[in-house]
């Protein structure tokens, strides 16, 4: 557990931003490891995707697919109590064991873990019109604005949460936008906006948002 935690240890770590995981480790701390319970505090990012490198590991290790593991995680600001943190979490497990093999994101969202697969890759796509400042992810003005991912975060949650029919004003946003980047890139994000499907616009809301979670400016 402890290499799964540290990233630097184990093959091919989870590293969604491109911090050098494999080389400097992860920002967390295990609080508690005990029976089948885990309690992990750290850098937001460092804890999602440690989340996912055990699940990953996990499935490994049993090599039984009727064996599932579930979670939780609470995000808030550095002097959030931790025993809250514990509580906050521990509402997300409950939410996301509902669900039986899966993790609450973001605090109510909770995912099958094939939809959180999904969610690293649609992240993963939108990094690619993002650039690298020296230590961190920033806009690419020349690729996309910031105000493109907040007017796509508020199609997705008017989708998901009221219903409402965004196509038109999917496709008018889409259509705004000069993509420059790979043109293979820029039609798989033309796929994620130009899309009718409930499950997939969850999926695009949690991707916007932790997108537009590792562009926020706040140090370490």
């Amino acid at each position: 557990m402890n290499a799964i935690a540290a990233g630097n240890d184990i093959d091919e770590p989870l590293d969604v931003a491109q911090r050098m995981i494999k080389e400097k480790g992860r920002m967390l701390s295990i609080v508690y490891s005990g029976g089948d319970d885990l309690f992990i505090i750290g850098h937001w990012l460092d804890v999602a995707e440690t989340a996912i490198d055990i699940h990953n590991y996990f499935k490994k290790y049993t090599g039984n697919p009727f064996m599932t593991i579930s979670g939780g995680i609470a995000i808030n600001h550095e002097k959030y109590p931790v025993y809250q943190y514990a509580r906050d979490s521990e509402e997300g497990e409950k939410r996301a064991k509902t669900n039986k093999d899966a993790i609450t994101l973001f605090g109510t969202r909770d995912f099958k873990w094939d939809g959180v697969g999904k969610i690293v890759e649609r992240v993963s796509l939108f990094c690619r019109f993002l650039k690298f400042d020296g230590s961190s992810l920033v806009i690419d003005e020349d690729k996309l604005s910031k105000t493109f991912f907040y007017r796509l975060l508020a199609l997705s949650r008017r989708f998901t949460e009221d219903g409402v029919l965004i196509l038109p004003k999917a496709a008018y946003l889409i259509s705004r936008v000069k993509l420059k980047g790979n043109p293979e890139d820029n039609m798989k994000l033309k796929e994620v906006v130009m899309n009718s499907n409930r499950t997939e616009w969850r999926i695009t809301e949690a991707s916007v948002l932790w997108t537009l979670m590792l562009i926020r400016k706040g140090g370490e």
